[in-house]
């Protein structure tokens, strides 16, 4: 199964459980997402140094789910904190965001650090350990983005919608 099928099991997961946690505290909306982020650094780390094949496959498939449970909860924050007239722009830029901070680069970043460890294209396996260190990083700004959540929710601008 490849990994990236598993944002149909990840990104409805991580909406489900997030929204739960909303209900209780807020700012669960940020929150949720930094902690899988960071679990989802820690399991490909484990993956990474892994040498077992079996294991590895399973730590692979739980950093899967993982990874994108953070598409949901992080999709909702763009929607709570704007006024409802900007939500389809809002999300827009959220989309081309996450893209351009991270998959339109990052299979060069990983492939010009294995060309400088390795000419002979063995640098690749310690290429690829930098790639947990931006999940950690993703982890610290939802953190720091949830501290403001609250706060940032009381001054969005209360609209009543009307059908006409």
């Amino acid at each position: 199964m490849p990994i990236f099928a598993l944002v149909l099991v990840g990104a409805p997961l991580g909406g489900f459980l997030s929204d739960a946690w909303h209900k209780k505290r807020p700012e669960a909306r940020m929150i949720f997402p930094a902690l899988t982020s960071l679990a989802a650094a820690s399991m490909l780390l484990l993956a990474l140094l892994n040498p077992g094949r079996s294991v590895q496959l399973y730590i692979m498939i739980s950093y899967g789910v993982l990874a994108t449970c953070f598409i949901a909860p992080a999709a909702s924050v763009t929607q709570d904190l704007v006024h409802p007239g900007l939500r389809a722009f809002s999300y827009a830029l959220c989309v081309i965001v996450q893209h351009m901070c991270g998959d339109i680069w990052s299979p060069w970043l990983v492939g010009s650090i294995s060309d400088h460890i390795a000419a002979d294209g063995s640098g690749l396996s310690r290429a690829m350990l930098i790639v947990p260190a931006f999940g950690m990083m993703a982890a610290v700004f939802f953190f720091m983005g949830s501290r403001f959540y609250n706060r940032d929710l009381a001054l969005v601008e209360k609209v009543e919608l009307e059908a006409e």
